[in-house]
């Protein structure tokens, strides 16, 4: 039971712990928004043991807690710097772990959201991680052929075992008294955590054993095996006592249900099986996601089930029927590659999942989306009018799309295998594409002339560029070269070779004296047109340079990186002059608004950020949704978990938590906070503003604290009232 009542929250402070009108003194809670939702493929998940959250793992970096019953994101624990593989709850609820392919395992504190320890040791990808039943423990499995434990209160490694081979998964026995691990030596080992002694190998799986699990008495294990199979063990004799066969691809996780009776199993082939342990019977089948299952779980009262997969999804399903429940999603795709429009009006983004969208700066809303089909949109650019789309795809076809009548203007043929790079000339009358096929062709827009191809590279095209005039065209490969061709002709004029990994991208400078060029070797070189030299090395990114743009003026270039930075440097001096912060993400693309007063990149984590240049203040942020529209601000004293402009605030997940952000619980779908919370945060005046005419926001600001402030208290006092919540005590 919580005595917690919620108000506003009015420049960083409370504004008074009595309601007034109401008459109720109570401690001070606030409300929160958070759109939280992974960006990638989800590897891994745990169910608390008292059922009331989810914890998720992704190839985004970072590990999302969700509430299980509403499905809204709870808090989001970044700190790995790459894929995490494996996650845990302690049985006491009080911690959470995760382990990574940055070969960390770190344990994190449930309520706070804040890390505690991070555990160094492994030398390989740590792929699982589970605690002790007593909670005084974390076991790791690891690549590097080590299972270790590790003690919790102090950080420091207990016991480490060498497998002899790269662990897949590793669980402790109901007892805690031993350990049980799977291994790519097809084999499932048990061991007995005090001494660390083998006690037994469990063999018979043709392929790596990539999931462990005990039953609840802890008298059988089950394995899931590449082989396609899961074997169930007796754990005295190490005798294998059934073989469940039903799966197409490996076996990837498996799970018994709570009273043992039934054993859950995911595989690469997208379906989960149902088994029963006692007859060997398979009880249910279905597939659960667009690729590979990658996790599985039972809630503790053996209801539902939870399976996670490569689709970045994670799902629950009545144990009994096999129907869906619920889902744990952010809605949102990760940004391949972008493109501004010239005239400051539209955006376009291509989504992992190979569709594009058209976005409209000025007002916000999802102008166009572009479906990709079966063969999926793989390269896209805006002509310099703002109303001419080219799309590539990955069957080798180009069209350009007439924006505001959606006309197709043509379509463009040549290649023979996927198109990788789109750039219109400055004056819109030429197209040039680049392919896998290593070839690049020079389109007439209207009329039809083509030329080429163009060839010279080795591997295929990463990137073009037309300089200013349109003379030259640029081109990058993953064969490390650029070449620049004459653009008439289609005639090589100069090869530049220094990358040492896959160039991605290339940009003149507007008056054509020299050229950028970004590498996958985390270097952007600028070249001398006249000359062929190499000008200056900028060397401050610490992963691929994914995006290179040179200012109207050729005095800056921007810069961007899967290093989760945007540098903008001075090209004279080749000092950076700001930098630009995405967190956890890493940026595929970026661009100048058309007054250059706003950078704008777009990346991985599903959002397009937007910068002001001179401040490096994070402006307002696109949320690359599926459907719909989602902008964001950041907080402020108006708002303290910033401004939205959306056109679906269902999928906006509105908490209450302590005032320093810990302890977060998910408000009901009906519950009065929630609802005010939307009305007076879903602003686009606040949103657009804000991005469009910031000097006006920061005015408008003050005003807006005092009006927002009262409006809170009318609207949530009468809600109260109506709901007669007044001296009543809140069920959480």
């Amino acid at each position: 039971m919580s005595k917690d009542l919620t108000i506003f929250p009015g420049k960083g402070r409370e504004l008074s712990t009595t309601l007034g009108a109401l008459n109720i003194a109570v401690p001070v809670k606030k409300v929160v928004h958070r759109i939280g939702g992974h960006t990638a493929g989800i590897g891994s998940l745990a169910v608390s043991a008292d059922g009331k959250h989810v914890l998720t793992g992704s190839a985004d970096r970072t590990a999302i807690l969700w509430d299980m019953n509403s499905g809204a994101s709870l808090a989001s624990f970044v700190g790995h710097g790459a894929e995490v593989k494996s996650v845990a709850f302690s049985p006491d609820g009080r911690y959470l772990a995760t382990g990574g392919g940055d070969h960390l395992a770190i344990v994190w504190d449930a309520v706070t959201c804040e890390r505690v320890k991070t555990l160094a040791g492994h030398t390989s990808w740590v792929r699982s991680v589970v605690f002790s039943p007593d909670n005084r423990y974390l076991a790791t499995g690891s690549g590097d052929h080590r299972t270790m434990i590790w003690d919790i209160a102090t950080g420091a490694r207990v016991r480490s075992f060498d497998t002899g081979a790269n662990i897949s998964a590793v669980t402790f026995s109901p007892d805690g008294k031993f350990l049980a691990t799977g291994g790519w030596d097809k084999t499932a080992t048990l061991w007995e955590k005090g001494s660390g002694l083998r006690v037994m190998t469990f063999s018979g799986h043709a392929r790596e054993v990539r999931s462990v699990a005990f039953a609840p008495d802890g008298r059988s294990l089950a394995t899931g095996s590449g082989d396609r199979t899961v074997a169930l063990w007796d754990t005295a004799s190490g005798i294998k006592t059934m073989t469940f066969t039903g799966h197409s691809s490996p076996v990837t996780c498996v799970v018994f249900r709570p009273d043992g009776k039934q054993i859950l199993s995911g595989s690469l082939d997208g379906t989960i099986l149902l088994w029963n342990t006692e007859t060997g019977q398979q009880t249910q089948s279905h597939a659960a996601h667009d690729g590979e299952v990658k996790a599985v779980a039972f809630t503790p009262d053996g209801e539902h089930y939870l399976t996670a997969g490569g689709d970045g999804r994670a799902f629950v399903w009545v144990a009994g029927t096999g129907e869906r429940d619920r889902e744990f999603s952010g809605h949102t795709a990760a940004v391949d590659s972008m493109a501004v429009d010239p005239t400051g009006n539209r955006l376009m983004t291509v989504h992992a999942g190979g569709n594009a969208t058209i976005w409209d700066i000025a007002n916000g809303g999802r102008e166009m989306s572009i479906v990709g089909g079966s063969a999926g949109i793989t390269a896209i650019a805006l002509g310099p009018d703002g109303n001419m789309a080219a799309i590539g795809s990955a069957d080798a076809t180009i069209i350009v799309r007439e924006i505001d009548t959606n006309r197709v203007v043509g379509s463009y043929a040549g290649h023979t295998l996927r198109i990788t790079a789109l750039a219109f000339s400055r004056d819109g009358k030429w197209l040039a594409s680049g392919g896998l096929d290593s070839e690049v062709f020079i389109h007439e827009v209207e009329g039809g002339e083509r030329i080429g191809p163009l060839s010279g590279h080795r591997f295929w095209i990463r990137t073009v560029n037309f300089s200013q005039d349109g003379k030259w065209l640029a081109t990058g490969s993953t064969d490390k070269a650029v070449i620049v061709w004459d653009a008439a002709s289609g005639r090589r004029l100069f090869a530049f070779k220094a990358h040492r990994f896959p160039v991605s991208s290339v940009a003149f400078s507007p008056d054509g004296k020299w050229l950028a060029t970004g590498g996958c070797d985390k270097r952007t070189l600028i070249w001398d047109m006249a000359t062929g030299g190499r000008i200056i090395d900028l060397l401050e990114h610490e992963a691929d340079v994914s995006a290179v743009v040179a200012s109207a003026d050729g005095e800056h270039l921007l810069t961007a990186s899967a290093d989760g930075t945007v540098i903008l440097w001075e090209m004279r001096s080749g000092a950076v002059v700001m930098r630009y912060q995405g967190g956890n993400s890493q940026f595929t693309s970026a661009a100048f608004s058309q007054d250059e007063r706003i950078v704008v990149a777009g990346s991985t984590d599903g959002q397009v950020r937007f910068w002001d240049r001179e401040t490096g203040e994070l402006l307002a942020t696109l949320h690359n949704l599926d459907a719909g529209f989602l902008w964001t601000a950041p907080p402020d004293d108006a708002a303290v978990s910033g401004w939205l402009w959306t056109d679906r605030p269902a999928i906006v997940h509105v908490l209450r938590c302590n005032e320093d952000g810990t302890n977060p619980e998910a408000l009901a779908v009906d519950a009065p906070e929630r609802s005010v919370h939307l009305e007076l945060y879903n602003r686009k005046e606040m949103v657009m503003c804000r991005l469009n005419n910031p000097e006006k926001y920061h005015r408008e600001v003050e005003r807006i604290v005092g009006t927002l402030q009262a409006n809170w208290l009318e609207t949530y006092g009468a809600r109260l009232k109506n709901k007669q919540l007044g001296h009543k005590e809140t069920e959480d």
